[in-house]
């Protein structure tokens, strides 16, 4: 059952840390020998102060007083977790003007155990960077205050895993991801993080698996060139999804769950990565499955054809 928990400021500081080794092009006469790299760390120490009156009466709108779906419904009307956080915006000392970057011709950005994830060589790309790392710091300030509030969902109405599972229950969420959902939000209430987001990750893949599917027939890959036929990996059944759902809303699935510069929630718990901020982890790709009970399908339209 969910316990009572009081969460007072939350910090969402490390994986808001990036290092950045830029390499400066070599002049005219210089040797072959690659350039010393100039590093640069950017931290952000992100508080998110949740007695704040604004924070505290957004929250308590959201739990209400009348019943557990209700107040399901009121936060996801929160929407888009990376791409459009319109509960709480950074506040502008933390928006760090980037436009040096323009003059930097190769970036590589580095993962906080200073392993580099990838090389940035033109300007598109250090530009989707910028947009991905504001996206993630983004995600983290808006999981604050999602981890408070589903822990207040969970103590005000105290739900029982039947009923919690029913309001999963979608026409691309059948009864055993449903279930699945259920189980893990009740391991969240439970304080049992990493287990919440390790087992709703494989049904989280299902669901968007499901929705491919409905509109391509397959998503099996066959074999080609020498490569053995497979199952198409997350990150492509990602890009595989319908034009008609939302571009914000594809875009925040792959910042979520399978983008290296973004969260990359997936590969972080499913490989055993995962360290510190769990708890909001966790409640990032909950309350993402509950936004899978916003999508419908329509039949298609016979007097188109």
């Amino acid at each position: 059952m969910p316990q009572d928990q009081k969460l007072g400021p939350a910090v969402a500081a490390a994986d808001a840390t990036f290092s950045v080794t830029m390499h400066s092009p070599r002049r005219a006469g210089e040797d072959s020998g690659v350039s010393p790299p100039l590093t640069v760390t950017s931290k952000f120490e992100l508080e998110a102060d949740l007695e704040d009156p604004l924070i505290r009466r957004e929250i308590e709108r959201v739990v209400g007083q009348d019943d557990f779906l209700s107040a399901v419904g009121r936060l996801l009307e929160w929407g888009d977790v990376a791409a459009d956080p319109r509960i709480f915006s950074p506040p502008d000392q933390v928006v760090v003007e980037e436009s040096w970057l323009s003059d930097v011709p190769a970036v590589t950005v580095n993962n906080e155990a200073g392993r580099p994830i990838r090389h940035l060589s033109r300007q598109e790309s250090r530009l989707q960077w910028e947009g991905l790392r504001m996206a993630r710091l983004r995600s983290r300030l808006f999981a604050i205050l999602l981890t408070e509030a589903l822990v207040c969902i969970g103590s005000t109405y105290r739900p029982d895993i039947d009923e919690v599972a029913s309001s999963f229950l979608a026409q691309f969420v059948p009864v055993r991801e449903a279930e699945t959902f259920g189980r893990a939000l009740h391991y969240f209430w439970e304080g049992q993080h990493h287990d919440a987001a390790r087992v709703a990750l494989p049904s989280v893949e299902a669901v968007i698996r499901s929705m491919v599917r409905s509109t391509r027939g397959d998503s099996y890959v066959e074999p080609k060139g020498g490569r053995d036929g497979h199952e198409s990996t997350l990150g492509a059944l990602i890009r595989m999804l319908p034009e008609s759902l939302p571009e914000s809303f594809r875009w925040d699935l792959a910042a979520i769950f399978t983008e290296p510069l973004g969260l990359n929630l997936r590969n972080v718990h499913l490989h055993g990565l995962a360290e510190e901020g769990v708890g909001h982890d966790a409640a990032i790709i909950l309350y993402t499955a509950a936004r899978f009970t916003l999508i419908t399908a329509s039949p298609p339209d016979d007097s188109q054809t």
